[in-house]
């Protein structure tokens, strides 16, 4: 197989991402940061979304969430 083919065929879509409705609510609060992390890399997203999601309990859910959206305004700013 040449290597053109062989890199095409391993080549696969990025997965959708899971974004737990407390992140996706912080982002449709704040349209900066939801621009901001729209921009982002799928690894920074699933991070952050990964963060989020863990937590048991909906109220460590929510504040994660809310602590999210400063992280994302500050690596946009340091992005320009």
């Amino acid at each position: 197989m040449s290597v053109a083919k062989k890199s095409a065929a391993t080549k696969s879509a990025t997965p959708s991402l899971d974004l737990p409705a407390e992140l996706a609510e912080a982002l449709d609060a704040s349209p900066r940061a939801k621009a901001l992390f729209e921009r982002m890399p799928p690894s920074h997203r699933r991070e952050h979304a990964a963060h989020v999601a863990e937590a048991k309990k909906p109220e460590t859910r929510r504040r994660r969430a809310e602590a999210a959206i400063p992280m994302i305004m500050k690596w946009g700013e340091a992005r320009g």
